[in-house]
């Protein structure tokens, strides 16, 4: 079977607004669409919770994952290989009204409970939760991460900021939360499964092309969410 007639399998978790398993849409499902007209392959979307989805590209099971980093998967069994970066996410901390502090320096949150969604890694601060100097909480998700910030649970989160201006506008009550500063700031791809290269040189054209006639920049503004 040649590349173009394989239905590529893409493991994909809640993260409104770049994929939403209700709505099977997306800034990323927008994207693959577009990287669809240019490499003529199909496409399959398949949601997990993101550990379960890490635990599936490392069989196999799944092929690519798009709007990842090879910084988050180094240290994964499997970290895959990457086309060219397509897009740049920052991760900032948000806290409870009134609570908000500095945070310049993994050392600043020593001492501090911090919400965090199951699976997702933060190498900058990674060594502060491992050394219990600081204290790591798993949220399944970044709705729970939210209304557990919400109800006083930690004294931060680390999200993505376009996820929290997005619950923001879903949600009144998240409102009155504080952004702080950007703790981490990464270039994205789509990480590819070992026995998938074939499908990089394609994916590398089409996203080449993409960028170069604006369509991605166009396809992210349809998602931005202002506060």
């Amino acid at each position: 079977m040649s590349s173009s007639e394989q239905t590529i399998l893409i493991g994909g978790y809640d993260y409104a607004p770049f994929m939403s398993k209700s709505t099977q849409s997306g800034i990323y499902h927008d994207l693959m669409e577009a990287i669809s007209t240019h490499t003529k392959q199909t496409y399959q979307w398949k949601y997990y919770p993101y550990a379960r989805l890490d635990k599936f590209f490392e069989l196999g099971n799944i092929h690519i994952e798009v709007g990842s980093s090879p910084v988050w998967t180094s240290t994964s069994t499997v970290p895959g290989e990457y086309t060219r970066f397509f897009y740049s996410l920052e991760d900032v901390a948000v806290f409870q009204p009134g609570l908000a502090f500095d945070i310049n320096h993994p050392s600043d949150i020593k001492g501090k409970t911090i919400g965090v969604v199951r699976g997702y890694g933060y190498p900058k601060y990674d060594p502060i939760f491992l050394s219990k100097q600081a204290k790591r909480f798993d949220a399944a998700n970044e709705s729970q991460l939210l209304n557990m910030l919400d109800s006083g649970r930690f004294d931060a989160i680390f999200i993505n900021k376009n996820v929290f201006r997005h619950f923001q506008m879903q949600n009144v009550q998240f409102q009155n939360l504080t952004m702080g500063g950007v703790i981490g700031q990464y270039d994205v791809g789509i990480r590819v499964h070992p026995n998938h290269t074939h499908l990089i040189k394609p994916l590398n054209q089409a996203i080449k092309a993409l960028k170069e006639n604006g369509v991605i920049d166009k396809i992210a503004e349809r998602y931005m969410f202002k506060n």
